[in-house]
C-alpha cells in the first residue's frame, strides 16, 4: 500500500510544501482499486497535519487526481471519481495492459493499437464517469499528441491533453480547426466498429478533411 512505501511520505511533504508557493496537484499512479486510492489519501492528511503541526504552509486545497492506466481503475471509474478532483488516463499503459501487448516489444508492436475498440470503449468511459461525479479528465501519453486521435478525444469531451512541448503548436491547430459537434458525430459512427483500422480510417478522413498539413 501506498501508506508504506519508503519514498513515498517524503514526496507528499515536498510536493505540499511546494504547494505554498504556487498551483501544484498531487496525482498518485497506477490505481488498482478504490482502497489504494484511499490508503493514498489518506497518507496525504497524515502529512498535512505533520505540516500543520511544524507550522510550514501549504494549499490545504490542492488538487488531488489518480492517474488511470490500467483496466481495472477504468472500470472503477465512478467510484475512485467519488474520491478525487480529476482523472489523468495514462494512455502508454492503458493500451499495453488492456490489448496484453508489450509496447517496446518489436514482435506484436503491430498489435499495440490506440484505436482499438476496447481502448476507445474504457476512455469513453472514465472521462464520462468523471464529469458523471463532477471532475474533469485528461489524456497522457502517446495518444494524447497523436493528431489522428485528436478528434475522438473532442469527442469524448476530454478536458485536457498533456503533450510535449514539440507537439503543443500542432495540437492546438488541430483543436482550432474541429468542431465539437463533428467531432461527437465521428465518435458515434465509430461506435459500431470491431477494429482498430477501421476507427483509423474514419479518423483520417475528418483529419484529411480538416488539416492534411500536419499529418502529412
Amino acid at each position: 500500500m501506498f501508506a508504506g512505501a519508503g519514498h513515498f511520505r517524503p514526496q507528499l511533504r515536498s510536493i505540499l510544501r511546494a504547494s505554498a508557493r504556487g498551483k501544484v496537484g498531487v496525482m498518485f499512479p497506477f490505481i488498482c482499486c478504490v482502497e489504494e486510492l484511499r490508503d493514498a489519501i489518506a497518507a496525504l492528511e497524515e502529512e498535512k497535519i505533520n505540516l500543520r503541526k511544524a507550522g510550514e504552509p501549504f494549499d490545504d486545497n490542492i488538487e488531488v487526481g489518480a492517474m488511470i492506466e490500467i483496466p481495472s481503475a477504468a472500470l472503477m471509474a465512478d467510484e475512485l471519481a467519488r474520491e478525487v478532483d480529476f482523472f489523468s488516463i495514462g494512455t502508454n499503459d492503458l493500451v499495453q495492459y488492456t490489448l496484453a501487448v508489450d509496447r517496446v516489444n518489436d514482435r506484436v508492436a503491430n498489435l499495440f493499437r490506440s484505436a482499438n475498440p476496447a481502448v476507445l470503449k474504457l476512455i469513453k468511459h472514465v472521462v464520462e464517469a468523471a464529469h458523471r461525479n463532477g471532475i474533469w479528465a485528461g489524456i497522457c501519453g502517446e495518444m494524447a499528441g497523436d493528431l489522428l486521435m485528436t478528434p475522438l478525444m473532442i469527442g469524448y469531451g476530454v478536458d485536457e491533453l498533456s503533450v510535449g512541448a514539440s507537439q503543443l503548436l500542432s495540437v492546438r491547430r488541430a483543436i482550432s480547426r474541429l468542431r465539437v459537434d463533428e467531432c461527437q458525430k465521428l465518435v458515434k459512427e465509430i461506435e459500431g466498429l470491431s477494429s482498430a483500422s477501421e476507427v483509423e480510417e474514419r479518423c483520417r478522413a475528418l483529419v484529411m478533411e480538416k488539416y492534411p498539413e500536419l499529418v502529412s
